[in-house]
């Protein structure tokens, strides 16, 4: 490694000592976790460790943690990715860019502790039957991020290709509803709040008696003052009574089988209602994946029930009834009302990677809410 340029000190979550390369010429840096292992890295890569944070509460190695050995290799260099552990965000890896840096992601991880946004932004019961919900709250290090109206409509037409639409499209048609010609709108106050902070938007397919019966609905928050947090909700809620309009009153209201969401529509949704919802920051004229991380990014995934039982309202609703939970098996809670999972993940995942994670934290949330075959369902 050549001759030290200075005598090991500690440096974020660990010991850190630079070296000037040797033979070889390009400076290395030993680094160390307190009580691991050291490893060796390039310059490089120590050098873009320190970049990440900066502006915010906790940055460089504080925030994205050290390098970690992986495997046999003694020298980490710049040719892969690398794996980093005991920073303030969580374990993590640098990934290098094509167009030249690096790119902090945080590593997948799934929980049960989905709730912050069950009732952000709309109430959650009394309305219409069944609500689909994805919410992100992405931590972004970028002062000053403001709506504009160039970014709604770059919105918009980023919209179009997440595949939201042809999904409220597709279901449409599998209910007999017309849809064409149906755009998003701006939703309008108290629901809605559209300004230079506030984007929501909704898509509305009614039903023949005019009522609504799908509904497909958006929200962006930008932080205030120096927050780091920009949070997103991507809904889809269906009324089966405005679908199917039921003859006979019935307690639980019967919802024919086969107008129940199906697993593959249930993966559809949360991969299509994920790129919405990073698709939103276009309203600033940015891409999420583009700007600078604050910190682990992190979803929540809801099934929710709208008229369960016990909630005192005239129509009741069995959840299994709304969306097809079969493929999960057969559920050990005698009253299952609205499920939920959360997911830490990276931004910008491809379309295969987004739909495969989807998959995982489904399964991940039947296992949670009791489900017997959860762990060998085929989605």
């Amino acid at each position: 490694l050549g001759g030290a340029f200075d005598e090991v000190h500690e440096d974020g979550p660990g010991w850190v000592q630079h070296f000037s390369g040797g033979n070889g010429g390009q400076p290395v840096v030993v680094c160390a976790l307190f009580g691991q292992p050291a490893v060796a890295v390039d310059q490089e890569i120590w050098n873009a460790l320190g970049q990440f944070g900066r502006g915010t509460y906790v940055s460089g190695t504080a925030a994205v943690g050290f390098p970690v050995a992986s495997g046999e290799r003694p020298l980490i260099t710049v040719d892969e990715p690398v794996e980093l552990a005991g920073g303030a965000w969580g374990p993590g890896r640098l990934v290098p860019i094509i167009a030249g840096g690096w790119r902090w992601e945080p590593q997948v991880a799934f929980d049960s502790e989905a709730c912050r946004d069950q009732d952000t932004w709309a109430v959650r019961r009394g309305e219409m039957d069944l609500r689909l919900r994805l919410a992100i709250r992405m931590q972004l290090a970028a002062e000053d991020l403001r709506i504009t109206e160039l970014g709604r409509t770059r919105m918009l037409s980023g919209l179009a290709l997440t595949g939201l639409t042809d999904l409220l499209d597709g279901l449409a048609k599998r209910y007999g509803l017309e849809a064409a010609d149906i755009t998003w709108q701006e939703t309008p106050e108290p629901m809605g709040v559209n300004n230079n902070r506030f984007a929501a938007y909704q898509r509305i397919v009614s039903a023949a008696d005019g009522r609504p019966a799908l509904l497909g609905s958006i929200w962006l928050t930008l932080p205030a003052g120096r927050e780091s947090e920009v949070r997103a909700i991507v809904d889809l809620s269906v009324d089966f009574d405005a679908i199917h309009p039921a003859g006979v009153p019935a307690t639980p209201a019967r919802i024919p089988a086969e107008l129940r969401i199906a697993p593959g529509e249930l993966v559809r949704f949360f991969a299509s209602g994920w790129l919405a919802a990073e698709a939103l920051i276009l309203t600033t004229g940015h891409r999420a994946v583009d700007l600078p991380p604050a910190g682990a990014s992190r979803l929540e995934l809801y099934i929710q029930n709208r008229h369960p039982a016990g909630t005192g309202g005239q129509r009741v609703l069995r959840t299994e009834d709304l969306v097809d939970l079969s493929v999960f098996g057969r559920t050990r809670k005698s009253q299952l009302r609205d499920l939920s999972v959360g997911m830490t993940a990276p931004l910008g995942p491809d379309t295969e990677g987004n739909s495969s994670l989807v998959r995982q934290a489904l399964v991940r949330m039947a296992s949670d809410f009791g489900f017997t075959g959860a762990e060998s369902a085929q989605l």
